[in-house]
């Protein structure tokens, strides 16, 4: 993991975020000591998805797109010799969201990707149904059948992440599947109100994804937001699932998911700690 590259932030185009201009983002970047900064906003929805956390509140619109790129071009070229600025996108799966919107994700991503640096994308899952997973605990729990524990929602998830890498990215002849899997653990932004009840289950089932993303040489986002989340208080690959990455020898990305300037770079030290510690533990 590169201490010295922030590979998963946002900025004003985020709707859920700061307004605050990409620049005050890159200058307290660059004070942190980075040298290679990635913005991944949110790809927008397609026209037709149904924002369950209200209108243009998850991500920006379509016809915002090509002024986000525009403007991170342009930042990219102004801050040259200072910082490397990353063109990126996170793309969430929504093959399993509202009957299935897959096809119209790729129709969104397909006309930009050659304006992406291809370390620069990320794969989340961010919708199940007609919910935000990670939006409220009551959407959490709007996702369980009748008389279910929490678990379901989790093992969900996982079988879902599996389905999102083993699906068809093509489009036009070209593969548009991100590079790297976004924070993995996700479901545990509640963790502290809605325990697991068999946390080795759900435990099992994160390592099958783990192992997926060995084998089709993707690359995860070790993602520190989760530390600031005041029902979840862990780093979004938490142990025991950070030795098994390592294990595999999956490659990690760090990532600070950062909504905001302030945020930019948030808990590196802690995280390259976890990474050296893991790697100690397998000599």
């Amino acid at each position: 993991m590169d201490p010295r590259f922030d590979g998963h932030t946002h900025g004003p185009w985020c709707p859920h975020g700061s307004p605050q201009p990409l620049d005050d983002y890159l200058e307290h970047a660059i004070g942190a000591g980075f040298r290679r900064y990635a913005v991944t906003e949110h790809l927008p929805l397609p026209v037709g998805f149904v924002d369950p956390m209200g209108p243009r509140e998850c991500a920006m619109l379509p016809a915002e797109l090509p002024r986000y790129l525009a403007e991170t071009q342009a930042a990219r070229e102004r801050f040259a010799g200072r910082i490397e600025v990353l063109v990126g996108l996170e793309i969430d799966y929504l093959g399993a969201a509202q009957g299935g919107w897959h096809a119209q994700v790729l129709e969104l991503l397909g006309p930009v990707t050659s304006q992406l640096d291809p370390e620069a994308t990320l794969l989340s899952l961010h919708f199940l149904d007609h919910q935000v997973l990670d939006g409220t605990p009551a959407m959490q729990q709007a996702l369980l059948p009748a008389g279910a524990s929490i678990d379901a929602l989790h093992l969900r998830y996982y079988a879902t992440l599996k389905s999102a890498i083993c699906a068809s990215w093509r489009w036009r002849g070209r593969d548009l599947r991100p590079r790297r899997l976004g924070h993995l653990t996700l479901p545990g932004k509640f963790q502290r109100l809605l325990p697991p009840r068999d946390p080795e289950r759900i435990l099992a089932a994160a390592r099958e994804v783990l192992e997926l993303v060995a084998a089709e040489g993707m690359e995860l986002d070790f993602n520190t937001a989760g530390l600031d989340k005041p029902d979840c208080g862990q780093v979004y690959l938490p142990e025991p699932l950070l030795s098994y990455a390592v294990k595999l020898g999956i490659p990690l990305v760090f990532g600070s998911d950062a909504h905001a300037p302030r945020e930019a770079g948030r808990h590196l030290e802690r995280a390259v700690t976890m990474v050296e510690e893991a790697r100690l533990a397998r000599r």
